[in-house]
């Protein structure tokens, strides 16, 4: 899983949000610190229109380590 962006939170949100690409699909992802991940995949013959889905393997693994290093220092 390729994390293409990676968004930070406004100042009283704590949701983390981005996009990825894994295998020939577009996702969009939501990251709640130790409450959730939630994945969107984009539907190859609609464009912009995403169907809710469980995360692939080894997908919040990738997304935890990105999240970790675009937080502030």
């Amino acid at each position: 899983m390729n994390i293409t962006s990676v968004n930070r939170p406004m100042k009283r949100c704590t949701m983390w949000w981005g996009t990825a690409i894994y295998g020939d699909g577009n996702y969009e992802w939501f990251y709640e610190p130790r409450r959730r991940l939630r994945m969107r995949k984009e539907e190859l013959q609609i464009p912009r229109c995403f169907m809710n889905i469980d995360p692939p393997a080894g997908a919040k693994r990738a997304i935890l380590q990105a999240v970790r290093a675009a937080r502030p220092a």
